[in-house]
């Protein structure tokens, strides 16, 4: 896996962050299954900080590109599609 990510301090309370990561496929063709399509192999990554007191808040965005793959396993002869959009939020109060 190669990743590189950056945060950018504007000031002491807004801090914007961005990221980039690549690696292979770790699930073999004769292993794929519907149900955990982990096939995806590169994302990119957006987040933003706010402190503010005691409080901190921080928000990402993650974006996995589209990626296809065929099982070779006789029993189970599906092709998967697979990308993903991940948000999340957080809260931190630190005292």
């Amino acid at each position: 896996v190669y990743a590189i990510g950056a945060e950018w301090a504007l000031n002491e309370k807004h801090t914007l962050r961005a990221g980039f990561n690549s690696g292979n496929n770790p699930v073999p063709d004769d292993k794929l299954n519907p149900l955990f399509p982990a096939i995806v192999t590169t994302h990119v990554t957006l987040g933003y900080g706010f402190n503010s007191g005691n409080w901190s808040f921080d928000a990402a965005y993650e974006h996995a590109f589209e990626e296809s793959q065929k099982s070779t396993n006789p029993a189970m002869p599906i092709e998967i599609a697979h990308s993903q959009n991940t948000v999340s939020v957080g809260a931190t109060y630190r005292y």
